[in-house]
C-alpha cells in the first residue's frame, strides 16, 4: 500500500509531502519524519494512495514575494481541491466541508480556506491536493511518543 504523508515544521514554516511504500499509516509517519530531516516534523495526516499536491504553504510565500498574480503552478486547471491544514492551538486537523473549496488553483484554494475559516495565528494551512480526499490518519490520532 502507497501512503502519501503530510508534513509540516513550524520552525522553517515549511510543508513536506512524502510518498511511503508499505506498512501501516503509523510506520508511514514514521517513516516521513525519519526522512524529512526536520527537527519539529509534524505529521498532519496520512493518505491512501500516491497523492501530488497541487500546492504548498511554502508556495504563499514565493507567490506574495514575487509580486502579485500568475498563472496557476504546475499547469493546474480550476477545480475543487482539498486543502490539508491544522489549527494551531489544539492541533486538530481541518476535514470537515471547510477544508474543501472550488478555486482556479491549489493555491488560491488554501487562500480561501484562510480568508473564511480562521486567520493564520489559529489555523496553519499545509498543502493542497486536486479533488476530494479524506485521511486515514490525521495528527490528532498519534500519540504524543509517536
Amino acid at each position: 500500500m502507497m501512503w502519501t504523508v503530510v508534513g509540516f515544521d513550524p520552525g522553517a514554516r515549511t510543508g513536506l509531502v512524502d510518498h511511503v511504500d508499505g506498512g501501516s499509516t503509523l510506520e508511514a509517519a514514521r517513516e516521513a519524519r525519519r526522512r524529512s530531516g526536520f527537527s519539529d516534523f509534524l505529521c498532519v495526516a496520512v493518505y491512501r494512495g500516491r497523492l501530488e499536491p497541487s500546492a504548498l504553504v511554502q508556495d504563499i510565500d514565493a507567490f506574495l514575494l514575487g509580486g502579485g498574480a500568475r498563472a496557476a503552478p504546475n499547469g493546474e486547471v480550476a477545480g475543487e481541491h482539498t486543502v490539508v491544514a491544522y489549527w494551531r492551538y489544539s492541533g486538530d486537523v481541518l476535514t470537515s466541508a471547510a477544508a474543501r473549496t472550488r478555486a482556479a488553483s491549489g493555491l488560491a484554494a488554501m487562500g480561501l480556506v484562510q480568508l473564511r475559516v480562521a486567520p493564520p495565528h489559529e489555523l496553519q494551512v499545509v498543502a493542497a491536493f486536486p479533488g476530494h480526499i479524506e485521511p486515514s490518519l490525521t495528527a490528532e490520532a498519534l500519540a504524543d511518543d509517536w
